[in-house]
């Protein structure tokens, strides 16, 4: 599939964007680590119906911004608008994963008008949970590795700690080594606290009556990020659907988690 580069200035960083395809804009957000290129082989199946848009997250990878500055999702929301605009349109399909999907759950509560249909892919909400103390204890503890022994430390906890996120990691170092491994220090200096104590505002997004689902890998089970799906449908009113592979389900198993991508994009949230 034919693929174009642009870069976008917003908010004193230059992201760098790939398009792929023509058709409807399919905006599709990544989490840790934030490189386009975890979405190269999904974005090229799905090409062939949308124009599909991907970007790295500013800080990260070929995008600039400050990295000294702890990282706001309400900045990535108006980056993601940003990359819309840029793209030629008003509003998007936006498919977001883990603090991508963070990112979209912000951008259907406070900018609604952009999003033509969000799917939010294994959003790291664990705060919704019953289990919130927990989840807040071990991303303190993460953290605290962070900040007294550095985030190479902090890699190891993380991973120890979740094994769907050492999953994930291994993946991630195998496919992106060279240009991913430079945006760990990034993501726990700056962005893990933010994605991972985030609260989505479900009531609002209810009342904007954005038309969305949330998803989770069959691999997923019943991990904080999947059980946190179920809470998310459940609060906004929306589908919960079960997709192929776990976390980074689209990194290893791009034809069956296009196919699924797909028909939720068809489907609108209709079941």
């Amino acid at each position: 599939m034919t693929q174009t580069t642009m870069t976008v200035s917003t908010e004193q960083a230059e992201l760098y964007c790939e398009r792929r395809g023509k058709g409807p804009l399919l905006l599709m957000i990544t989490g840790a680590l934030g490189d386009a290129g975890f979405f190269s082989d999904v974005a090229d199946i799905l090409a062939t119906e949308y124009t599909v848009v991907t970007y790295d997250r500013r800080g990260n990878s070929r995008s600039t911004g400050d990295l000294t500055a702890p990282m706001t999702v309400a900045q990535q929301a108006r980056d993601a608008i940003a990359v819309i605009r840029a793209s030629g349109e008003k509003k998007a399909l936006i498919f977001g994963n883990s603090g991508g999907a963070v990112v979209g759950l912000e951008l259907a509560a406070r900018h609604p008008e952009v999003v033509d249909f969000l799917i939010a892919h294994e959003a790291p909400a664990g705060l919704l949970l019953p289990e919130a103390r927990e989840w807040q204890a071990l991303a303190e503890q993460v953290d605290e590795a962070t900040r007294t022994q550095g985030w190479e430390a902090a890699e190891r906890v993380f991973t120890e700690l979740n094994n769907a996120s050492k999953e994930a990691a291994t993946l991630v170092a195998l496919e992106y080594a060279e240009r991913a491994a430079g945006n760990w220090k990034f993501f726990f200096e700056q962005e893990y606290m933010p994605f991972t104590l985030y609260v989505p505002d479900l009531a609002r997004i209810r009342g904007n009556q954005v038309s969305m689902v949330t998803a989770a890998g069959v691999g997923t089970g019943d991990g904080p990020a999947g059980r946190a799906a179920v809470v998310i449908a459940e609060g906004v009113g929306c589908p919960m659907v079960e997709v192929p592979g776990h976390h980074l389900g689209f990194t290893d198993m791009p034809v069956e988690f296009a196919a699924a991508t797909r028909a939720m994009l068809k489907n609108r949230g209709r079941g």
